[in-house]
């Protein structure tokens, strides 16, 4: 008897436990069917605005890599630069677009450390700068190893031009060199004095000078090259003093050299004329020198237009300084070059060749096949503590 009930009892149970697992794959099916029927309207609607195609030119990420140097004796121009460039990268409003900024301090070996930095690990498909020539020169080859265009906002060096993959929105030394030199030929003066930083910008800067003045029956009766970090400059300015020049012409590109340069002139009693090149145009040097900079003479490139002014000075409440106008050409020009579609290292540079066109802050933007804009120059005196254009 216990036998059979307990076979009866099992009878009563196997059902129930059947209609569980009937109902239980039931649901599984439905749930499954649910989620298959969700995935494929998504996959198949391709206005589905909460799967963005990751692959659509409007959503890759482009990174601009920006050197200079932020720190050293010549940071005061790559802050300059990087806050006309922000400027620029805030009213274009670019998606997906980045800046990565690596101090340079103006040094070959910094500059190429912080471009294997950009190009090898943060894969900046285009790099803006460096303010410094020696650095540019320095790195451009790099970059171009990566196909990557580099467009700089001061760097000058004429042996720039033969770089395939270098653009830049200053002049060339070769024409401001030119400009220079018949700046001083037409206030009269017929001999001249060079003292020149030796680094790529001041060699260059100082070569097309000599010629040009040479070429205008002028004569350099002298020629001084200082390192660009040093601030006693006394022996070169007394060797100059000796060949008695009408006029002296000084090339910097560090404003606590050019600030001690100034001041020592007045000290050794040297009445000559001075002529500045265009990093002499700021206030710090004008406020540094007291006094000592009156009368100084400046062949500057374009600083910007007013409207361009006005933005700097609403922006960051203090006038642009140094290269701030190129600086935000520079930074136009790359952005440009991304609104018009290009999005990879070979696309941004064929862009900058071919299609990058606007007015900006200096004036009308397009490169030519070498990558050079043209340039027009303005005189500055300095006169009470203040630049005046001439």
């Amino acid at each position: 008897m216990k036998k059979q009930l307990k076979n009866q009892t099992t009878q009563k149970i196997n059902p129930q436990i059947t209609s569980q697992k009937i109902i239980l794959t039931i649901m599984l099916l439905l749930l499954t069917a649910f989620m298959f029927g969700c995935s494929s309207n998504e996959s198949s609607n391709p206005t589905n605005t909460n799967l963005p195609n990751t692959n659509s030119p409007a959503t890759q990420q482009v990174v601009i890599g920006f050197i200079a140097p932020l720190t050293g004796d010549a940071a005061a121009y790559g802050q300059s630069i990087l806050k006309a460039a922000q400027l620029a990268q805030k009213e274009m409003n670019l998606q997906n677009v980045r800046m990565i900024s690596e101090d340079t301090r103006c040094e070959a070996q910094g500059a190429v450390t912080a471009v294997n930095k950009l190009l090898s690990v943060d894969n900046a498909q285009v790099i803006l700068g460096d303010v410094c020539s020696g650095p540019s020169l320095a790195v451009a080859p790099i970059a171009q190893q990566h196909g990557v265009a580099m467009v700089s906002a001061s760097a000058t060096s004429p042996a720039l031009t033969k770089e395939p993959n270098f653009f830049r929105t200053i002049p060339s030394d070769s024409l401001q060199g030119a400009f220079a030199a018949s700046l001083v030929k037409e206030k009269g003066y017929n001999t001249l004095a060079i003292i020149y930083s030796n680094e790529d910008y001041g060699k260059a800067f100082h070569d097309v000078l000599k010629a040009e003045f040479e070429k205008q029956d002028g004569k350099v009766v002298d020629s001084e090259a200082y390192e660009r970090s040093e601030t006693d400059l006394r022996s070169y300015l007394t060797k100059v003093k000796a060949t008695h020049p009408d006029a002296l012409f000084v090339i910097g590109n560090s404003p606590d050299a050019m600030v001690a340069m100034l001041k020592q002139i007045k000290e050794l009693g040297m009445t000559q004329p001075i002529f500045g090149s265009e990093a002499f145009k700021a206030q710090e040097i004008l406020d540094g020198a007291q006094g000592a900079a009156d009368g100084l003479m400046v062949s500057s490139v374009s600083l910007g237009s007013q409207e361009f002014h006005d933005k700097y000075v609403l922006e960051y409440n203090s006038e642009p300084g140094p290269f701030a106008a190129q600086g935000y050409d520079a930074f136009k020009a790359i952005g440009t070059a991304i609104q018009s579609g290009a999005h990879t290292a070979a696309q941004i540079q064929d862009a900058l060749y071919n299609t990058v066109k606007f007015d900006g802050a200096t004036g009308s933007i397009k490169f030519d096949a070498q990558g050079e804009v043209g340039g027009n120059y303005v005189v500055f005196v300095a006169k009470n503590n203040a630049f005046v254009q001439e």
